[in-house]
């Protein structure tokens, strides 16, 4: 990782840190979110710089043919744009969990109690990134976790009530974010979330590993 991401990385901690603390202590939540929005608009500003013109970012695309090779890349590129643009609307609404976290949460509160697996299973993440959601949205008291009575082999996640209210807030924002994103289909002149569905279908239908050609068994070449 490049020292300004690591720099990144640290100053996201410190919002998530920020953000549980205005969670648990209300007489200086708002003293804290202020903070927390001031940090997230320099995330966003580091973020805008790796971007700019002359970069290394951009040297990194110069050859043609690795801007066809690493699409997977690019595609994690826009993500970490978005995450970090719309930190800054997250501690406006006074949403105190990392963009990251939104998925599972969005699934804990419209699906009902659950384990690590089914959350998993539902959003078709690997099992370990659930878990390390659910560390995180604990910690903020927005979840909490319990033994199943019929089975105590399983531990599921549910809501606090603090958890409801971040739900809810969760779901304001996604009626704007829905508009937001069909004014950037708009300015793209395609339906980003179409064409992503369509990769993906793609992809399922037919894998990569059946897209590359297969190499020569060693020994099998004709004389």
């Amino acid at each position: 990782m490049s020292a300004l991401g690591t720099g990144v990385a640290i100053v996201s901690s410190s919002v998530s840190a920020l953000r549980s603390l205005a969670c648990q202590t209300p007489q200086f939540g708002q003293f804290t979110q202020h903070i927390a929005q001031s940090i997230a608009q320099t995330i966003a500003q580091l973020t805008a710089y790796c971007y700019g013109e002359g970069m290394t970012h951009r040297d990194f695309y110069h050859d043609a043919v690795i801007r066809k090779a690493y699409t997977a890349k690019k595609l994690l590129d826009l993500a970490f744009l978005i995450q970090s643009q719309v930190a800054q609307i997250y501690v406006r609404k006074g949403m105190v969990f990392p963009v990251a976290c939104s998925s599972t949460l969005l699934q804990l509160s419209k699906g009902g109690p659950a384990s690590v697996t089914e959350v998993a299973r539902v959003l078709q993440h690997p099992h370990q990134t659930v878990a390390q959601h659910l560390v995180t949205l604990d910690k903020l008291k927005i979840v909490d976790k319990r033994t199943d009575e019929s089975d105590r082999r399983r531990t599921e996640y549910f809501l606090t009530e603090i958890g409801k209210i971040q739900a809810s807030r969760l779901d304001e924002y996604n009626l704007e974010a829905a508009e937001v994103f069909d004014g950037l289909n708009k300015d793209l002149g395609a339906d980003l979330g179409d064409i992503l569905d369509i990769a993906m279908s793609a992809l399922n239908a037919r894998g990569m590993a059946d897209r590359f050609p297969n190499p020569t068994a060693p020994g099998s070449e004709k004389s």
